[in-house]
C-alpha cells in the first residue's frame, strides 16, 4: 500500500503534532426531564428526552417560572392554578 493511503498497520494512529481539534468533540451531558403536575386532584406526568441537559434545564426553568434554569439538582417544586407541580432531571446515556 502506498504511503499516506488508509489501512495497514498504522491505521488510526495520529501525527502528535498534526492539528486534532476535529477530533476534539465537547458533549453535553443528556438527560430526560420528568414533570408531575396535580391540579384539583388529576395528576398529569409527563417525559421529555433524552436531550442535552442544559435544553432541559432551560426548559425547567421556563416550566417552573423562573428567569433562568435552576441550577441546583432538583427536583424542583412549584405551584399551579389549583395545585403544583414538579420536575426531576434525570441523567441518562446519549441515545
Amino acid at each position: 500500500m502506498p504511503a499516506g493511503s488508509f489501512g495497514g498497520h498504522n491505521a488510526g494512529v495520529t501525527d502528535p503534532g498534526a492539528d486534532d481539534s476535529q477530533l476534539a468533540l465537547d458533549v453535553e451531558p443528556y438527560a430526560l426531564l420528568e414533570v408531575r403536575q396535580s391540579r384539583e386532584g388529576d395528576l398529569t406526568e409527563l417525559r421529555l428526552g433524552p436531550l442535552p441537559e442544559p435544553t432541559l434545564r432551560a426548559l425547567a426553568g421556563l416550566l417552573l417560572n423562573r428567569k433562568g434554569p435552576p441550577e441546583d439538582a432538583g427536583p424542583w417544586r412549584c405551584a399551579v392554578a389549583g395545585g403544583s407541580r414538579e420536575l426531576t432531571l434525570v441523567p441518562t446515556r446519549r441515545r
